[in-house]
């Protein structure tokens, strides 16, 4: 966006930032150097598949039960059928919603009664029907409702709204809005940390030589949230590349402001981190920084992080921090170190063996980058 100094160039070009609608792979990151940035995080397909997405949540509702009551009732199929089968033995008026595991832009989604039409064969999520909603509501997901001739078009009184202003409508009919958001950031910030030991892990694979340094990585994930009849918030699902298409006024005004505002966010400031970031770092042919010298950079590195919190504090824009927020009740869902960890069973270490092999493999291949312009900045200061 050249409203926040940045322009598109070509591959063969120099490049700060790298956008793309797939999950992350080894070999586009395998050559980034220090200064670049992808938009996404390896391993977060763990929150972003729909079946992945249950699977983390049911495993921290058995360790958790209390807290991890934001989302319906969850059964994979074909794997869980049976246990949809006596479920459904005491909910015989439970009204089931079918998902594909991997679909997007409600494709392949349909309601059942008789979970009995559904067999071995079939694949996906089978979720419990969240009650009291409206029976002309059952699909929320915009790219289908845009086609019927009853949406309307409307910032203030269509079908789709900007969440403040929904939140004002609650606030004139006396709801604590507060309360609702508050709600809403525990569920998402659960949700994530559902997934915390696969990102973890994942992260310190890919990114090695990145493990004190500012993060090569961000993200904007698009959370679908519904609010029950008492506004209590529900995750749907979670999306790793939300859609940018604005074909409305609302749309228009909303992704842009969230576009620029996340490109501000990073701390890219001009041209010369290439030359002041990579000499912290000895050229290898992977661009790793061997250990018995990375000791020797804690002081920088330490330094380079408080600049990174300081710029984010500043330029904010539309953002407000929710995590870290000081409070320790989040503690309890970390990953304890005394328990099973996924570094530590047989399966992660042959991930990281294959993880490894694919590295000495790809570190002799050149591939292509985007390189900023000669003159401009990345953003302007």
């Amino acid at each position: 966006m050249q409203e926040v100094g940045f322009e598109q160039v070509t591959e063969q070009e120099q490049w700060h930032i790298f956008w793309t609608d797939l999950p992350l792979s080894l070999d586009r990151v395998v050559k980034m150097k220090i200064f670049q940035k992808i938009n996404h995080f390896p391993g977060m397909t763990e929150i972003c598949r729909k079946d992945f997405l249950a699977r983390n949540l049911n495993r921290m509702c058995k360790q958790f039960p209390k807290d991890y009551k934001f989302f319906s009732r969850t059964w994979l199929l074909p794997s869980e059928l049976l246990q949809l089968y006596v479920y459904l033995n005491t909910h015989r008026n439970s009204v089931f919603i079918i998902k594909p595991e991997n679909n997007c832009q409600g494709r392949g989604i349909y309601l059942v009664k008789d979970v009995s039409e559904l067999g071995v064969q079939s694949r996906g999520i089978c979720q419990q029907y969240i009650k009291k909603k409206k029976l002309r509501m059952h699909l929320t997901n915009y790219s289908i409702n845009k086609t019927s001739e009853n949406f309307k078009q409307d910032a203030e009184h269509g079908n789709k709204r900007k969440i403040s202003t929904v939140m004002r409508y609650l606030q004139s009919n006396g709801y604590d809005v507060s309360t609702v958001w508050t709600n809403i950031d525990d569920a998402v910030i659960k949700t994530l940390l559902s997934a915390l030991p696969v990102l973890q892990y994942n992260y310190k694979a890919y990114f090695p030589s990145h493990e004190l340094l500012t993060s090569p990585c961000f993200e904007i994930l698009g959370f679908d949230v519904l609010l029950n009849y008492k506004l209590k918030p529900y995750i749907l699902e979670v999306n790793h590349s939300p859609s940018y298409n604005t074909d409305s006024s609302v749309d228009k005004e909303v992704k842009e402001s969230l576009l620029r505002d996340s490109l501000k966010l990073l701390t890219i400031t001009c041209h010369a981190c290439k030359e002041t970031q990579t000499s912290m770092l000895k050229k290898t042919p992977c661009g790793i920084l061997p250990f018995d010298q990375r000791k020797f950079r804690r002081e920088p590195v330490v330094h380079t992080k408080k600049c990174q919190d300081q710029h984010e504090l500043e330029n904010l824009g539309g953002f407000r921090q929710v995590f870290p927020s000081g409070n320790n009740k989040y503690t309890k869902f970390y990953p304890q170190k005394s328990s099973t960890h996924t570094r530590d069973t047989i399966a992660s270490k042959m991930r990281a063996l294959c993880i490894k092999e694919q590295l000495e493999k790809l570190c002799g291949q050149e591939f292509p980058r985007l390189r900023p312009p000669p003159t401009k900045k990345s953003i302007s200061n």
